[in-house]
Protein backbone atom coordinates (compact mmCIF):
# COMPACT_ATOMS: atom_id res chain seq x y z
CA UNK A 1 0.00 0.00 0.00
CA UNK A 2 1.34 3.42 -0.98
CA UNK A 3 2.05 5.86 1.86
CA UNK A 4 -0.52 8.60 2.41
CA UNK A 5 2.20 11.24 2.29
CA UNK A 6 4.82 11.11 -0.44
CA UNK A 7 6.72 13.15 -3.03
CA UNK A 8 6.27 13.20 -6.81
CA UNK A 9 8.14 15.08 -9.53
CA UNK A 10 6.76 18.36 -10.90
CA UNK A 11 6.90 18.72 -14.72
CA UNK A 12 9.30 21.37 -15.97
CA UNK A 13 6.58 23.25 -17.85
CA UNK A 14 4.67 23.63 -14.58
CA UNK A 15 7.44 25.39 -12.64
CA UNK A 16 9.28 27.19 -15.47
CA UNK A 17 7.46 30.53 -15.04
CA UNK A 18 8.03 30.52 -11.28
CA UNK A 19 11.69 29.68 -11.80
CA UNK A 20 12.17 32.71 -14.05
CA UNK A 21 10.48 35.05 -11.56
CA UNK A 22 12.66 33.81 -8.70
CA UNK A 23 15.87 33.98 -10.69
CA UNK A 24 15.11 37.54 -11.74
CA UNK A 25 14.77 38.68 -8.11
CA UNK A 26 17.87 36.82 -6.97
CA UNK A 27 19.98 38.21 -9.79
CA UNK A 28 19.10 41.70 -8.55
CA UNK A 29 20.13 40.60 -5.06
CA UNK A 30 23.62 39.72 -6.36
CA UNK A 31 23.92 43.24 -7.78
CA UNK A 32 22.86 44.86 -4.48
CA UNK A 33 25.31 42.74 -2.49
CA UNK A 34 28.12 43.76 -4.80
CA UNK A 35 27.37 47.42 -4.03
CA UNK A 36 28.17 46.82 -0.35
CA UNK A 37 31.31 44.83 -1.06
CA UNK A 38 29.97 41.27 -0.82
CA UNK A 39 30.87 38.96 -3.71
CA UNK A 40 28.42 36.14 -4.26
CA UNK A 41 27.30 33.69 -6.92
CA UNK A 42 23.81 32.33 -7.45
CA UNK A 43 22.74 28.96 -8.74
CA UNK A 44 19.72 26.68 -8.52
CA UNK A 45 20.44 23.53 -6.59
CA UNK A 46 19.34 19.97 -7.08
CA UNK A 47 15.73 20.43 -8.01
CA UNK A 48 15.80 23.54 -10.18
CA UNK A 49 19.18 22.91 -11.75
CA UNK A 50 18.63 19.26 -12.65
CA UNK A 51 14.86 19.30 -13.14
CA UNK A 52 14.22 17.36 -9.94
CA UNK A 53 11.51 19.60 -8.50
CA UNK A 54 9.32 17.63 -6.12
CA UNK A 55 5.87 18.19 -4.68
CA UNK A 56 4.49 16.63 -1.52
CA UNK A 57 1.18 14.79 -1.66
CA UNK A 58 -0.67 14.65 1.66
CA UNK A 59 -3.71 12.38 1.85
CA UNK A 60 -4.07 12.61 -1.91
CA UNK A 61 -3.90 16.43 -2.03
CA UNK A 62 -0.95 18.13 -3.82
CA UNK A 63 0.79 20.70 -1.61
CA UNK A 64 2.64 23.88 -2.52
CA UNK A 65 6.06 23.10 -3.96
CA UNK A 66 9.26 25.13 -3.93
CA UNK A 67 12.47 25.82 -5.80
CA UNK A 68 15.86 25.82 -4.11
CA UNK A 69 18.75 28.20 -4.71
CA UNK A 70 22.20 28.62 -3.23
CA UNK A 71 23.71 32.04 -2.63
CA UNK A 72 27.41 31.25 -2.34
CA UNK A 73 29.32 33.93 -0.45
CA UNK A 74 33.00 34.62 -1.07
CA UNK A 75 34.14 34.80 2.55
CA UNK A 76 37.30 36.70 1.62
CA UNK A 77 35.15 39.54 0.30
CA UNK A 78 33.09 40.05 3.45
CA UNK A 79 33.42 43.52 4.98
CA UNK A 80 34.17 43.33 8.74
CA UNK A 81 30.60 44.38 9.53
CA UNK A 82 29.15 41.28 7.92
CA UNK A 83 31.49 38.71 9.40
CA UNK A 84 28.76 38.46 12.03
CA UNK A 85 26.58 35.71 10.50
CA UNK A 86 23.44 37.19 12.03
CA UNK A 87 24.11 40.56 10.41
CA UNK A 88 24.96 38.84 7.14
CA UNK A 89 21.72 36.87 6.99
CA UNK A 90 19.62 39.82 8.17
CA UNK A 91 21.15 42.05 5.49
CA UNK A 92 20.59 39.53 2.71
CA UNK A 93 17.00 38.97 3.81
CA UNK A 94 16.37 42.71 4.08
CA UNK A 95 17.71 43.41 0.59
CA UNK A 96 15.71 40.54 -0.90
CA UNK A 97 12.51 41.77 0.72
CA UNK A 98 13.09 45.26 -0.69
CA UNK A 99 13.56 43.84 -4.19
CA UNK A 100 10.43 41.71 -3.96
CA UNK A 101 8.32 44.57 -2.58
CA UNK A 102 9.13 46.68 -5.64
CA UNK A 103 8.42 44.06 -8.26
CA UNK A 104 6.25 41.16 -7.20
CA UNK A 105 3.51 39.75 -5.00
CA UNK A 106 5.70 37.37 -3.00
CA UNK A 107 5.52 37.78 0.77
CA UNK A 108 8.57 38.77 2.81
CA UNK A 109 11.29 36.16 3.13
CA UNK A 110 11.12 34.22 6.38
CA UNK A 111 14.17 33.39 8.51
CA UNK A 112 14.01 29.59 8.53
CA UNK A 113 16.69 27.47 10.17
CA UNK A 114 18.76 26.77 7.04
CA UNK A 115 17.22 29.04 4.37
CA UNK A 116 15.35 32.24 3.67
CA UNK A 117 11.94 30.98 2.61
CA UNK A 118 9.86 33.24 0.36
CA UNK A 119 6.18 32.26 -0.08
CA UNK A 120 3.67 33.22 -2.73
CA UNK A 121 0.05 33.00 -1.58
CA UNK A 122 -3.10 32.41 -3.56
CA UNK A 123 -5.06 35.66 -4.09
CA UNK A 124 -7.25 36.46 -1.05
CA UNK A 125 -6.21 33.23 0.65
CA UNK A 126 -3.76 32.26 3.42
CA UNK A 127 -2.79 29.14 1.49
CA UNK A 128 0.71 29.08 -0.01
CA UNK A 129 0.71 28.56 -3.77
CA UNK A 130 4.46 28.31 -4.22
CA UNK A 131 7.69 29.30 -2.49
CA UNK A 132 11.39 29.51 -3.10
CA UNK A 133 14.13 28.81 -0.60
CA UNK A 134 17.46 30.61 -0.59
CA UNK A 135 20.31 28.93 1.28
CA UNK A 136 23.31 31.08 2.18
CA UNK A 137 26.44 28.98 1.68
CA UNK A 138 30.22 29.29 1.49
CA UNK A 139 33.23 27.00 1.07
CA UNK A 140 35.21 25.62 3.98
CA UNK A 141 39.00 25.12 3.75
CA UNK A 142 38.45 21.63 2.30
CA UNK A 143 36.31 22.91 -0.56
CA UNK A 144 33.02 21.52 0.76
CA UNK A 145 29.95 23.70 0.89
CA UNK A 146 28.73 24.86 4.28
CA UNK A 147 25.28 26.24 4.98
CA UNK A 148 24.50 29.18 7.23
CA UNK A 149 22.33 27.73 9.99
CA UNK A 150 20.26 29.64 12.53
CA UNK A 151 19.82 27.49 15.62
CA UNK A 152 16.74 29.22 16.97
CA UNK A 153 16.69 27.29 20.23
CA UNK A 154 19.94 29.02 21.22
CA UNK A 155 19.72 31.99 18.80
CA UNK A 156 23.07 30.94 17.36
CA UNK A 157 24.31 31.36 13.79
CA UNK A 158 26.97 29.01 12.42
CA UNK A 159 28.33 27.35 9.27
CA UNK A 160 27.25 23.71 8.93
CA UNK A 161 29.34 21.66 6.43
CA UNK A 162 27.54 19.63 3.75
CA UNK A 163 29.57 16.44 3.66
CA UNK A 164 30.93 15.14 0.36
CA UNK A 165 29.65 18.12 -1.63
CA UNK A 166 33.01 19.24 -3.07
CA UNK A 167 32.89 17.32 -6.38
CA UNK A 168 29.14 16.88 -6.63
CA UNK A 169 28.70 18.78 -9.90
CA UNK A 170 31.57 16.92 -11.58
CA UNK A 171 30.09 13.59 -10.53
CA UNK A 172 26.66 14.64 -11.79
CA UNK A 173 28.05 15.51 -15.22
CA UNK A 174 29.89 12.19 -15.40
CA UNK A 175 26.72 10.30 -14.53
CA UNK A 176 24.71 12.22 -17.12
CA UNK A 177 27.33 11.51 -19.79
CA UNK A 178 27.19 7.82 -18.87
CA UNK A 179 23.38 7.91 -19.24
CA UNK A 180 22.81 7.02 -15.60
CA UNK A 181 20.80 10.11 -14.73
CA UNK A 182 17.50 8.25 -14.46
CA UNK A 183 19.03 6.21 -11.65
CA UNK A 184 19.94 9.44 -9.88
CA UNK A 185 16.38 10.73 -10.33
CA UNK A 186 14.88 7.52 -8.96
CA UNK A 187 17.24 7.46 -5.98
CA UNK A 188 16.70 11.15 -5.23
CA UNK A 189 12.95 10.59 -5.06
CA UNK A 190 13.50 7.56 -2.83
CA UNK A 191 15.59 9.65 -0.45
CA UNK A 192 13.07 12.50 -0.42
CA UNK A 193 10.38 10.03 0.59
CA UNK A 194 12.64 8.25 3.06
CA UNK A 195 13.36 11.53 4.85
CA UNK A 196 9.97 13.12 4.25
CA UNK A 197 9.61 14.18 7.91
CA UNK A 198 13.30 14.72 8.64
CA UNK A 199 14.30 18.40 8.68
CA UNK A 200 17.98 17.41 8.74
CA UNK A 201 17.69 16.14 5.18
CA UNK A 202 16.47 19.03 3.00
CA UNK A 203 16.47 18.76 -0.79
CA UNK A 204 20.12 19.73 -1.22
CA UNK A 205 21.33 17.06 1.22
CA UNK A 206 19.20 14.41 -0.52
CA UNK A 207 20.58 15.55 -3.86
CA UNK A 208 24.21 15.26 -2.70
CA UNK A 209 23.48 11.84 -1.23
CA UNK A 210 21.82 10.61 -4.42
CA UNK A 211 24.74 11.76 -6.59
CA UNK A 212 27.40 10.23 -4.36
CA UNK A 213 25.60 6.94 -3.76
CA UNK A 214 24.85 6.28 -7.44
CA UNK A 215 28.35 7.43 -8.41
CA UNK A 216 29.90 5.00 -5.93
CA UNK A 217 28.07 2.11 -7.57
CA UNK A 218 30.03 2.57 -10.80
CA UNK A 219 33.28 4.42 -10.04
Amino acid sequence: MKAKNFYVFVPRETYKTFFNRCYNHLSKLITELKKIGIKATLYPIGSGKRHLVTQKIINGKPQAYDLDFNLEIDLDSLPPKYKSLKKLKDKIRGLLNEIIAENDSFSDGQDSTSVISVPLHFPDSPEIKFSFDLAIVSRNPYGNLQRLIHDKSHNNYTWSPSKNSKDCDKKAEKLKTAERWNQVRDHYLELKNQFINDTNHPSFICYVMAINEVYDLYY
